[in-house]
């Protein structure tokens, strides 16, 4: 409705979408972090952050004109560089006082999955060649189904998929 020159292309949209993926990731540290006043262990991830993001979204901005895909693309190289590790370090250092491996190791598992769910559905919706809002509508319920399969197949079986399922069915009673 609003003209070709107003659509996003497909790789701003992927690195919305990553970079949304990547925040609701760090959200559980960043939660331990403000829970346990960790404050001062992320000063220098601040500036860090902050540094990072500016530098590399100018030089993919001015030096390789990426436009706006450049700049989201620095967000990512700076959450990647800098937070997402930082987070970890210090929730599992400060807080929980354990080795963050285990936690990096199913974490990065855990975007592995993602990603693989992500070009799955991508690439079994761009087949789809229905248009309109029927095609839209279509396309919605296949990637939902592919991903929800994808989920199920991979974590189905795991003890913390399993505990989540049995939430959603103690609420569900209580309703």
């Amino acid at each position: 409705w609003a003209g070709e020159d107003w659509l996003l292309s497909p790789l701003v949209t992927v690195v919305v979408i990553l970079n949304f993926f990547l925040m609701g990731m760090r959200q559980p540290n960043i939660i331990v972090i403000e829970v346990a006043g960790l404050f001062n262990k992320m000063r220098l991830k601040a500036v860090g952050e902050v540094i990072v993001n500016l530098l590399v979204s100018f030089l993919l901005l001015f030096v390789f004109d990426m436009g706006i895909y450049g700049v989201l693309f620095g967000t990512t190289i700076s959450m990647v560089s800098i937070c997402i590790w930082w987070e970890i370090l210090a929730v599992h250092k400060y807080s929980l006082k354990t080795s963050m491996k285990k936690y990096a190791l199913k974490f990065a598992l855990y975007l592995l999955v993602a990603f693989i769910g992500c070009f799955s559905v991508y690439d079994i919706t761009t087949r789809i060649r229905v248009g309109g809002i029927g095609g839209l509508l279509i396309s919605g319920v296949v990637a939902v189904m592919v991903y929800a399969a994808i989920i199920l197949i991979i974590y189905g079986r795991s003890r913390e998929f399993r505990a989540l399922l049995d939430r959603f069915i103690r609420k569900g009673k209580r309703e």
